[in-house]
């Protein structure tokens, strides 16, 4: 390992020392693991602003329960709705299917009732 020097200011070289009390690192040590953070999350610590990750995390937080509120109100709803009304409406075809069937059987003076019935509790099961 070579050894190498940086020029930082006197306020960066205190916030460096605090930080590596606080985690218990060399000088070193704890440069090597900025940059391997940096590489590995393609961040630009120019761009920090003074923001805490916490705050970020929030601002983050926010956008995607914004996302899916948006997502709930213009597709899941009116989806939701749609597939009611088609429920109701299929219910509805299938009570007047079955009272035209009901119908022909009386009509047809008691013709093929066997199979009528199959037909009207065939009918009747996918309503359940």
């Amino acid at each position: 390992m070579t050894k190498k020097s940086i020029i930082i200011n006197e306020l960066s070289h205190k916030d460096l020392s605090n930080l590596i009390k606080t985690f218990n690192m060399t000088y070193g040590s704890f440069v090597e693991c900025m940059i391997t953070y940096f590489k590995k999350t393609g961040q630009d610590p120019r761009l920090a602003e003074n923001k805490s990750p916490k705050d970020m995390v929030q601002i983050l937080d926010k956008r995607v329960v914004s996302f899916f509120k948006t997502q709930e109100r213009d597709i899941l709803k009116p989806l939701r709705n749609e597939v009611f009304s088609y429920s109701k409406k299929n219910e509805e075809l299938i009570l007047q299917l079955s009272k035209s069937i009901q119908n022909a059987f009386i009509i047809s003076n008691n013709k093929h009732k066997e199979e009528i019935q199959n037909v009207i509790i065939e009918i009747q099961k996918l309503r359940m």
